[in-house]
C-alpha cells in the first residue's frame, strides 16, 4: 500500500464528525486542466463512475443509484479532467447515525487510481465543505473505511467519534434491506407469472 493511497480498505470503519464552521481545509486549487463538474456532467461520466466505484467500494450500487440517506441531484461533487472522471464523494443532507436535521454525511470517496496525490482530494472536500453549509447543515459525519483518510479529515477539523466492526449494520437497516429483497423477490415472480 503506497502512503498515499488514500483508497486503500481498512478492517473497521471509523467515524468521525465535522462541525462545518471548525473546518481547517487546505486553501489548495485544481492544477490546469481539471475542473468541478456541474450537475448536467453527471449523465455523461455514468460508465466511468461505476467502475471507480466498483474499483473500491462492494456496494457501488448505493451511490450511484441514490440510495443514500439524504440523497439530492446536488449530492454527487465531482472533479473531471476534460471529459474524464477523476474523483468525486457524495454528500447527504441527513445521515445513518441519527435524526438531527442539522447533520448530513459524506459518503464513497473515490480517487482515480492515476491522479492520486495532486490535491483533488482535497478540493472536492472543500467544496462538499461549502454545499452542506449552503443546506443549512452544522455538521457532516464521516464513516470511513479507507487508509489515510481519518487522520486526513482529523487534521482538517473533525473529531474522532467512535469505531464500527465492518458487518455492523442497525437493526433497522437490516430491516430495510430484508424488506427490499423480499420485493425484489416478489417483483421478479410477478414477471415470471
Amino acid at each position: 500500500m503506497q502512503e498515499k493511497d488514500f483508497c486503500a480498505e481498512i478492517d473497521e470503519y471509523i467515524v468521525l464528525k465535522l462541525v462545518l464552521a471548525e473546518y481547517k481545509g487546505s486553501q489548495r486549487s485544481l492544477l490546469p486542466g481539471f475542473e468541478l463538474a456541474d450537475l448536467s456532467t453527471r449523465s455523461t461520466i455514468r460508465e466511468s463512475e461505476k467502475s471507480l466505484l466498483k474499483l473500491y467500494f462492494r456496494n457501488w450500487e448505493a451511490p450511484y443509484y441514490g440510495r443514500l440517506k439524504g440523497w439530492r441531484d446536488e449530492s454527487p461533487i465531482f472533479v473531471l479532467k476534460g471529459a474524464r472522471l477523476v474523483g468525486g464523494i457524495y454528500l447527504c443532507s441527513k445521515n445513518e447515525f441519527d435524526e438531527d436535521p442539522k447533520w448530513g454525511q459524506l459518503h464513497y470517496a473515490f480517487m482515480d487510481p492515476e491522479f492520486k496525490g495532486l490535491g483533488i482530494y482535497s478540493v472536492i472536500f472543500r467544496t462538499a465543505v461549502t454545499r452542506a453549509q449552503s443546506w443549512g447543515l452544522e455538521g457532516v459525519y464521516l464513516n470511513s473505511d479507507r487508509h489515510i483518510l481519518p487522520e486526513v479529515y482529523e487534521r482538517w477539523g473533525a473529531v474522532y467519534w467512535k469505531k464500527l466492526k465492518k458487518g455492523h449494520r442497525g437493526r433497522k437497516q437490516v430491516c430495510v434491506q430484508c424488506l427490499r429483497r423480499a420485493i425484489m423477490g416478489l417483483s421478479k415472480i410477478t414477471k415470471l407469472s
